[in-house]
C-alpha cells in the first residue's frame, strides 16, 4: 500500500507541474499547428524516447490527452496514440463515462474479450454471445465506476490492446 500511495503521490506531483505549462498550452492547442509540431512543443520530446516511458512520464502524456480532448484536437489526440505504448493516453471517449453508458456495441467487444482473457484464460472453453454480462460482472466484482477505471484496469491486466476501442 506503500508503494501504491508514493505512486500516487508523484502522480499528483506531476500533474500540478504540468497543469501550470498546460494553462500556456492552450494557445499552442487551440493553433492551426499539425499535431507533431504540436506534441514537440509541449513534450519537446522525440518520438524514439516516447517507447519507453516511466509512470511519471505516462501521467503526463495522459493529461495531455486529456487537455487535447477537452480542446477538441482529436488530431493531437489520436497521434499521441499512434506514437505512444499502447494504454498510455486514456480512452478516447469521456474520462468519466458511466461504464453503464459505453455505446452498446463496445460493451459486447469488451465483454467478449474480458470473458476471453480475463474470466476463461483457457480459450477451448470460449464461447460467444456473453453480451455484456462480463463487462458488468468485472465491474461490478472490481469496483469500476467510470471509463477512466476501466481502462486502467484493462492496462494493469495486460490487456492494453483491449484499451484501443475506448
Amino acid at each position: 500500500m506503500g508503494e501504491e500511495m508514493k505512486r500516487f503521490r508523484n502522480a499528483l506531483e506531476t500533474l500540478k507541474d504540468m497543469e501550470k505549462e498546460w494553462m500556456n498550452a492552450e494557445p499552442i492547442l487551440t493553433s492551426s499547428s499539425s499535431p507533431e509540431v504540436i506534441i514537440q512543443k509541449l513534450l519537446q520530446l522525440d518520438e524514439d524516447y516516447l517507447e519507453k516511458l516511466i509512470f511519471k512520464e505516462k501521467t503526463v502524456i495522459r493529461g495531455l490527452a486529456r487537455k487535447a480532448k477537452t480542446s477538441k484536437r482529436m488530431d493531437v489526440f489520436d497521434h499521441l496514440r499512434r506514437i505512444t505504448p499502447r494504454g498510455t493516453t486514456g480512452p478516447r471517449l469521456p474520462d468519466d463515462l458511466p461504464i453503464e453508458e459505453i455505446p452498446e456495441r463496445g460493451k459486447e467487444i469488451l465483454s467478449y474479450v474480458i470473458t476471453y482473457d480475463l474470466v476463461l484464460p483457457d480459450s477451448s472453453s470460449w464461447r460467444p454471445g456473453y453480451k455484456s454480462d462480463s463487462l458488468d460482472a468485472l465491474a461490478k466484482k472490481n469496483s469500476l465506476k467510470i471509463l477512466c477505471e476501466l481502462y486502467d484496469f484493462l492496462c494493469e491486466h495486460g490487456l492494453a490492446l483491449t484499451t484501443d476501442l475506448l
